[in-house]
Order: C-alpha cells, then sequence, then structure tokens
C-alpha cells in the first residue's frame, strides 16, 4: 500500500478529536464499543459478538480482549489493550452479570430475553 492509499483510508486527526470530545454524551455501551474498535481494530462485528468472558491478563502486566471467534479468519486471537480498557470492559461485564436473566455477551441486543 502507498502513501496515498494509506491516506485515504484513514480517519483524518480532526476527525479523531471530535470524537474523542464528544465519547462521554454516548451510552456507555457505545462509547465501549468505540474504544475497543479503535484500540484494538477489531471489526464492528466481532466486538459486538464479544463475551463476557472475554478478558484475560496474563500476569505479566498485559490486558487482553479475546473474540470468541475471529470470522474472517475462523481463529481465535487476543488482543493487547491498555489497563484502562480492560476495568472499563470489567465494568460492562457486573452490568451485564446483574441483569434479571442469563446473557453471554456483552453487549446485548436492547431487548429483554424472554
Amino acid at each position: 500500500m502507498n502513501k496515498q492509499e494509506l491516506f485515504e483510508n484513514t480517519v483524518d486527526e480532526f476527525t479523531v478529536l471530535q470524537i474523542f470530545n464528544h465519547l462521554h454524551t454516548a451510552p456507555f455501551s457505545y462509547m465501549l464499543i468505540y474504544l475497543i474498535n479503535y484500540c484494538t481494530g477489531m471489526r464492528i462485528s466481532d466486538v459486538c459478538q464479544l463475551r463476557t468472558d472475554c478478558l484475560y491478563e496474563d500476569g505479566n502486566g498485559g490486558y487482553y480482549v479475546r473474540p470468541y471467534i475471529c470470522q474472517k479468519m475462523q481463529k481465535t486471537i487476543m488482543n493487547l489493550i491498555p489497563k484502562a480498557l480492560y476495568e472499563l470492559i470489567q465494568e460492562q461485564i457486573k452490568v451485564i452479570n446483574n441483569l434479571d436473566y442469563d446473557e453471554i455477551y456483552l453487549f446485548p441486543s436492547d431487548k429483554e430475553k424472554l
């Protein structure tokens, strides 16, 4: 990929700054979806399919998010993430675990399961 193609496929700095300036106004789950996408480069479809057991800590200060399966590659992968994002995902897991029904996905549908 040449420099021009790379430039055409990236979001300009102004746009990224505008997103981050207003990210706090989004619902927590939407903000978290964006941050996971931004930090890992995961496809949104893979982010939306993360399960509540997606976090991994290696014991040496490394924090990871692990999609259940990468749809395109058909294999399990782990993405290194910042500790702050790891902690935000833990907050979302607590929210999901407090639902009055069993849920395996980190970002379930807004409709309650029957």
